[in-house]
């Protein structure tokens, strides 16, 4: 088989065919990350396990409670009530 012929099957004969698939596989990609980030990774994760504070907020998490208390003061609570190793959950970020 020819080059070109693979070429235009693949649609990678112009660059407007380049560039959906390339933007094609960076969407893939980033729905990927984020169903993997938001239904796959808190059932497998070993961090699933550590105690923590209730999250009031899907999207926030704890954040709001951090930012309205004052410098320390609720980690110092966390850290009495959970130990020194416990999850807080913050902004969802695709990383």
């Amino acid at each position: 088989m020819e080059l070109e012929t693979i070429l235009t099957r693949l649609g990678l004969d112009s660059w407007k065919g380049t560039l959906i698939n390339i933007f094609c596989v960076i969407a893939l990609y980033g729905g990927w990350k984020a169903i993997d980030r938001l239904w796959i990774q808190p059932f497998v994760s070993p961090l699933r396990d550590l105690p923590g504070p209730k999250s009031p907020s899907f999207i926030w998490g704890n954040l709001r409670e951090i930012f309205s208390a004052d410098p320390g003061e609720l980690h110092d609570k966390w850290v009495e009530q959970y130990g020194t190793t416990f999850v807080s959950n913050l902004i969802v970020i695709y990383s």
